[in-house]
């Protein structure tokens, strides 16, 4: 499906499984986007214009959305300190946030729900009105491990909730097929060192 000197990865079929999007680079100082390619042939496009790389997507149920996460831009001010030599990093302290992104495919107009936290993980609802999204408060290694905590988000009003308020390590997460509960898996108490544990979440 696709040639050349890029790099592809995270390819995911769309709802009704008439294309396959995917991560690539393609160009000189290109952005990491998603792209699609229809699977009975023709051109592969891309549909994100993120001014960062794209670290992760997925397809919205309806077939009418992606959902991304990609980093804070740099300021143009940063860009041309940068340019000029001052592109200084300080570790652990100049991180942006990655944020959660929502593109809607068929009016291509791109929001953005997030910004005051770091996303490490979504799902969409299987009727793609929410996404519940693994969140912490600063985008560190050590946040990635022991401050993730569970907020949904309502994909029209953009609208934030938090339903899990757990002490320690957070593992991975997927609606039930009825979108009335989470399930999740997680460490038993702050002191555990491992994911060991699996729970039900009743939204209600």
């Amino acid at each position: 499906f696709i040639t050349g000197k890029v790099n592809t990865s995270s390819p995911q079929w769309n709802p009704d499984g008439t294309q396959i999007a995917f991560l690539m680079k393609r160009g000189i100082n290109a952005k990491k986007q998603v792209w699609v390619i229809p699977f009975d042939g023709g051109e592969a496009r891309q549909l994100t214009k993120s001014k960062s790389d794209v670290s992760q997507f997925r397809w919205c149920p309806k077939g009418n959305k992606i959902g991304y996460v990609a980093v804070t831009p740099k300021s143009e001010k940063e860009k041309q300190l940068a340019e000029k030599g001052f592109g200084f990093i300080y570790f652990e302290e100049n991180l942006t946030h990655r944020n959660l992104y929502l593109l809607d495919i068929e009016i291509e107009k791109t929001e953005q729900p997030t910004s005051d936290k770091t996303v490490w993980d979504f799902q969409f609802s299987p009727d793609g009105t929410h996404i519940v999204a693994a969140m912490s408060p600063k985008n560190l290694v050590d946040h990635s491990y022991m401050f993730k905590n569970l907020f949904t988000i309502n994909t029209s009003t953009k609208e934030q909730k938090k339903i899990l308020d757990k002490e320690g390590k957070l593992g991975n997460f997927a609606y039930s097929p009825n979108g009335k509960q989470i399930v999740f898996t997680a460490a038993l108490e702050l002191k555990d060192h491992q994911i060991s544990q699996v729970y039900t979440l009743n939204l209600a």
